[in-house]
């Protein structure tokens, strides 16, 4: 892919946050409806919720294999198929009273999501280094106005129950016609100007640390939309639209994150901008923790995902840095762990619930937030004296 790419192009490769907005997060408002519908079923709460989570888990499992399809079939011709697979797959859904058959419809629709947001990440970082920084904030960005609008639009159709959701999938349709812009051919290696770290020459993994962080950001960034849901539940608050609230506080908060990150990241760095997204969504856990109405749980979301919301900006950015020459490959196992993360929540949840309560959740994923920022910002002034002591 080494054709220059206009704006229908870059336009093109933001469409892929539809399909992540809505594919992984945006159904989270429904899931009380669907474990109430399935009330029969055994284990139906857990279910439910793994009807949320579980397109994390196929993420995780297909992204490797769609950065592979990226780098030897191109981003458009991965994308293309990938979008229309997510449209009739994810709609398919409402047809079934099978909570089982729900599932194996979430699961194409994970590996669907997987191939969309792979091939627009490699895309994306495939750009010249000033312009891809400041797609990754756009993407971000479009993602936030998207989920406002999509949570908004789902509370509403929740009204009927919870099948009219799923015809939302087919918004994505009329995306293939943008898709058509982009340029044809393989993948190939990023610009990058910056030093790189080391990365598996042969292989593009990623180091361990950015790994084990995307794991945990992961699971963090699925709190307010799979999780949020539950506790209001746990509260007495089972009205859809009062639900939404802290999902579109969440949101909005992402719009003013995502539009200033490529400012931010010139001037703080990837490091930098780590511990930022770790001080942000400690802070916001602690505070949900804290939360005993819809509006206390609205405040903490937002400011949660101040951090959260550019934190899969900055694991690409530090996915193409470590491994310029391996972009779809490195973005690939980074984006599956990040998304996949989404399918162990609800295990996580459920034993952190077991042992400290359901605002526990919240406080343990403090408390671990706390202490990564406080490494992160520490790594990052370190390096900053370094840099100033050689005259950098």
């Amino acid at each position: 892919m080494t054709n220059p790419m206009g704006p229908i192009a870059k336009a093109a490769l933001l469409a892929a946050a539809l399909p992540v907005c809505f594919g992984l997060y945006s159904i989270g408002i429904i899931l009380p409806q669907i474990e109430q519908a399935f009330a029969s079923t055994p284990h139906a709460t857990l279910l439910s919720q793994l009807v949320g989570g579980v397109p994390g888990l196929a993420f995780a499992i297909f992204s490797p294999l769609a950065g592979r399809l990226v780098e030897r079939l191109g981003v458009r011709s991965v994308y293309m198929w990938s979008m229309a697979l997510f449209a009739v797959a994810g709609t398919s859904a409402m047809l079934f009273d099978n909570l089982y058959l729900i599932l194996m419809t979430r699961i194409v629709v994970g590996a669907a999501v997987a191939g969309t947001l792979i091939a627009a990440m490699t895309g994306i970082g495939l750009l010249p280094q000033e312009q891809r920084a400041r797609m990754l904030g756009f993407f971000t960005l479009v993602g936030g106005v998207l989920s406002l609008l999509l949570y908004y639009v789902v509370a509403r159709l929740a009204q009927g129950g919870w099948r009219p959701a799923f015809s939302l999938h087919l918004l994505a349709l009329p995306t293939l016609l943008l898709l058509l812009a982009l340029p044809r051919g393989p993948a190939t290696s990023a610009p990058v100007s910056e030093p790189t770290a080391a990365a598996g020459p042969a292989t593009g993994l990623p180091p361990f640390s950015l790994m084990a962080i995307a794991l945990f950001l992961g699971m963090a960034g699925v709190l307010p939309g799979l999780f949020a849901p539950f506790y209001l539940a746990s509260i007495g608050v089972h009205d859809p639209s009062q639900i939404m609230i802290p999902l579109i506080f969440a949101a909005i908060a992402v719009m003013p994150a995502a539009a200033s990150y490529g400012w931010f990241q010139r001037r703080l760095g990837i490091g930098g901008m780590f511990a930022a997204c770790f001080l942000f969504t400690g802070l916001g856990s602690a505070l949900a923790g804290m939360a005993g109405t819809v509006m206390a749980l609205s405040g903490a979301m937002a400011v949660m995902t101040l951090g959260l919301g550019v934190s899969a900006a900055n694991l690409n950015a530090a996915a193409v840095v470590v491994a310029p020459t391996h972009p779809g490959r490195t973005i690939g196992i980074v984006n599956g762990i990040f998304y996949g993360a989404q399918a162990l929540l609800p295990f996580v949840a459920q034993g952190l619930q077991s042992a400290f309560g359901i605002a526990g959740v919240f406080e343990v994923f403090a408390a671990i937030s706390l202490v990564l920022a406080a490494i992160y910002a520490s790594a990052a002034l370190r390096g900053r004296r370094e840099a100033a002591a050689v005259g950098v």
